[in-house]
């Protein structure tokens, strides 16, 4: 199985692209929709089965990456999971573990579409806009869904001082009060993983 990433953003990010071998495109991060419908547009240039949605902020499992493509070898149209983690990466919140659930409503991040809906439904944003673009995304491939799959599985987004986020740690700590401990994420990680994430 051949799993192709595309990064689009900024142009500072492209030497560390270059440096993991991974596509870029410059483009400008707001309104962050257009971003979104740009990888899109090169993942269908070259004939992908799936397109997954990650952030440059977040990090996932091997056991989730695992069972999202078990997921698509059975042919699911969506493919996603029902809970996060949020962590504090950097400033007075560092180390701090947050986890969110959601029931039975597959969130943005992770969320993983086959070739039969986002070809139907490109562009899958239609909102030119950084916020709300879960829901936008959802609005627009639900009629082409036939079916879809939670998976089992962990996701972090990681909240740092400096990043242009739609909410920041703050937020999530207002809304989510039980700390959870940090090894949970830790414990994911590589070595050189931890040492960037540590170095902040």
């Amino acid at each position: 199985m051949f799993i192709p990433v595309v990064c689009v953003g900024d142009a500072e990010h492209k030497s560390i692209c270059d440096e993991y071998h991974i596509h870029h495109i410059t483009q400008e991060n707001h309104p962050a929709s257009q971003k979104w419908n740009t990888a899109v547009a090169y993942m269908m240039s070259i004939n992908v089965s799936y397109i997954s949605i990650f952030g440059s902020d977040d990090i996932c499992s091997t056991d989730l990456l695992k069972n999202l493509i078990s997921a698509m070898e059975v042919g699911y149209d969506l493919i996603g999971v029902n809970q996060i983690y949020f962590y504090g990466g950097d400033g007075k919140h560092k180390g701090q573990l947050r986890h969110l659930q959601s029931g039975k409503t597959i969130m943005g991040v992770a969320r993983t579409i086959s070739k039969y809906v986002f070809e139907k439904a490109h562009p899958m944003w239609r909102k030119n806009r950084s916020w709300a673009m879960d829901g936008d995304c959802l609005r627009t491939i639900k009629p082409y869904m036939r079916h879809y799959k939670i998976v089992e599985g962990d996701v972090f987004d990681i909240k740092t001082t400096d990043a242009v986020q739609l909410n920041k740690m703050t937020y999530w700590l207002s809304k989510l009060d039980t700390n959870l401990p940090p090894d949970i994420l830790y414990n994911i990680l590589s070595q050189e993983e931890k040492d960037i994430l540590f170095s902040l």
